[in-house]
């Protein structure tokens, strides 16, 4: 893989985005935050738990890592295990990897009842941390 930091230039367009990128997250903690503080103290609550396979292909762990703990940060997800689809003794997950996968999240959400919109909802976590990652110009596919 590109380094994507080689030049002072290329140091400053990095930390403008990871600040973008902090700012995003930290929008949409508070947001999601007090949809579920709403949601919660509702009669109607529209919770409804599932728990998500997201795959993580051509992501590098620092990456990995970042979607992750972005995830987890914001109020209503967690993820539960991290799968590179590498196959080891001391695996958390029991024969979950299949062969030739690239890895995948488990990742428990609390509003389910439309598993693709919430799919679409962690994609474009995924984006914005690629983005940040990666360069503004990245767009999927472009592993």
């Amino acid at each position: 893989m590109k380094r994507v930091v080689t030049t002072p230039v290329d140091f400053i367009r990095s930390i403008f985005r990871w600040t973008v990128y902090a700012l995003w997250l930290l929008k949409e903690v508070v947001v999601n935050a007090y949809y579920m503080a709403f949601d919660v103290n509702h009669r109607k609550s529209k919770i409804s738990p599932a728990i998500l396979r997201f795959p993580i292909r051509h992501m590098t762990s620092a990456e990995v890592v970042v979607l992750a703990t972005s995830i987890t940060m914001t109020p209503g997800s967690l993820v539960l295990a991290i799968d590179r689809g590498e196959p080891t003794p001391s695996s958390p997950i029991d024969g979950v990897s299949s062969p030739g996968e690239h890895g995948f999240l488990l990742v428990h959400v609390v509003y389910a009842e439309d598993l693709e919109q919430e799919r679409a909802v962690i994609n474009d976590v995924r984006s914005h941390v690629m983005r940040a990652s990666r360069g503004w110009k990245w767009k999927e596919g472009d592993d």
